[in-house]
């Protein structure tokens, strides 16, 4: 009796722990936002307004966009089952106050180059990591949006 509690406690513990794969339609066509942000052992909280939470779009197979606390960016992407590689190719150039302005700084860097990926196994959470673990960032799944399909791909 006391193995079969054992063995389901185990059961239990390594099912609950268990993660989604990252797929394109798992991770596309919605928005993530910010809800934590860890960067070189300091954590940067937001005020959960519309205009300071940073979001991430991964707008088709390649493409990812979003807004940083301040500004806009846009780049490309690729993945793989547990990982993510984000290259930062722009962002517009708007000034906000030098609290803001830095968050942000640290949100771009910590969601650039290659990051290992988990995504929570009811799909809700994205968690991004740096190889070093200095840089971390948890997403929450926003709203589903599409994307539409330029005519010229039609």
């Amino acid at each position: 009796m006391k193995n079969s509690i054992f063995i389901f406690l185990i059961l239990l513990i390594f099912t609950g722990c268990k993660k989604a794969e990252i797929t394109y339609d798992s991770i596309t066509k919605c928005q993530w936002i910010v809800e934590e942000l860890k960067f070189n052992g300091e954590n940067y909280k937001y005020n959960n307004s519309a205009e300071e939470e940073p979001l991430l779009v991964f707008i088709d197979s390649t493409h990812v966009a979003g807004y940083a606390g301040c500004n806009r960016y846009m780049g490309r992407y690729s993945m793989s089952t547990d990982s993510v590689k984000i290259n930062i190719i722009g962002t517009t150039r708007m000034l906000c106050s030098e609290e803001v302005m830095e968050k942000e700084c640290k949100y771009i860097d910590a969601i650039s180059g290659a990051l290992k990926a988990q995504l929570s196994s009811d799909g809700q959470q994205l968690t991004l990591k740096n190889s070093s673990n200095d840089a971390k960032v948890t997403f929450k799944r926003g709203e589903n949006i599409e994307t539409p399909t330029p005519k010229c791909l039609k």
